[in-house]
């Protein structure tokens, strides 16, 4: 992947321009969403290959703003902030994303957003079988 391109097209993304009218540019619209959500999804990939922190929050924040109720872009920025041992950020993003999803969907988050990361540890938030209110 060509880190350079993926950033100038990161800077230049605007979000979903007619992505929801009912024109046949809404189809393109919503590939386009979908293709710049897959590559920051490779971009985070990446910066987390290479630990470069700052650039991984970022595109994973992104990714969160494009998707906010995504349980999949909370798992990962979640996990981020646990591996880089800023606790109350997690807490901060868990409890906003869950309120989002309450108020908007009235659900709650996916069992796996609030017990366990991905990797089998004990909970983010080191409680077992937590759910936060």
């Amino acid at each position: 992947m060509d880190i350079e391109r993926a950033e100038a097209l990161l800077q230049d993304y605007r979000g979903e321009f007619m992505a929801t009218m009912a024109y046949p540019i809404a189809s393109k619209a919503n590939l386009m969403n979908k293709l710049f959500t897959q590559l920051l999804k490779e971009l985070a990939h990446y910066y987390e290959q290479v630990q470069d922190v700052k650039n991984l929050e970022r595109s994973l924040l992104i990714d969160l703003k494009l998707n906010p109720y995504s349980d999949q872009a909370v798992q990962q920025l979640i996990k981020h902030y646990a591996n880089i041992g800023n606790r109350a950020e997690a807490i901060k993003i868990y409890r906003s994303f869950k309120r989002t999803l309450l108020s908007k969907l009235n659900v709650l988050p996916m069992k796996e957003t609030t017990t366990k990361s991905d990797d089998k540890k004990a909970c983010w938030c080191r409680k077992p079988a937590c759910f936060y209110s």
